[in-house]
């Protein structure tokens, strides 16, 4: 699409220690007017396992007015490259936490 390698994403991560819930809030800055992507992140205590995280994403994807006779296809395109990103990301970030817990206990047994 002619577009620059680097590209900008505004995200808002918000934690809140009385609910225990963290939120990020993401949109992106770069082409927007081609398409603008919104999506929200939220790690929660899990309901029926206080000892667990729930993680939820959602996100809206919507094709400028520029290109309205092809909004359907690049939405929908777009759609299955989220989810395939998004599946990588979850990977990544539970590889990150897996790391950290065994810092942590690894921290705790040398003290």
């Amino acid at each position: 699409m002619g577009a620059d390698e680097t590209q900008y994403v505004r995200e808002v991560s918000t934690i809140d220690p009385n609910s225990k819930t963290f939120t990020l809030l993401s949109e992106n800055l770069s082409l927007n007017n081609i398409m603008k992507v919104n999506e929200e992140i939220t790690y929660t205590v899990a309901p029926e396992d206080p000892g667990k995280t729930q993680f939820t994403q959602q996100a809206t994807m919507t094709a400028g007015s520029l290109l309205s006779r092809w909004e359907n296809l690049i939405e929908d395109f777009s759609l299955k490259r989220f989810q395939q990103n998004a599946q990588v990301g979850r990977e990544g970030f539970l590889h990150v936490l897996e790391r950290f817990v065994h810092m942590t206990e690894a921290s705790s047994t040398t003290n």
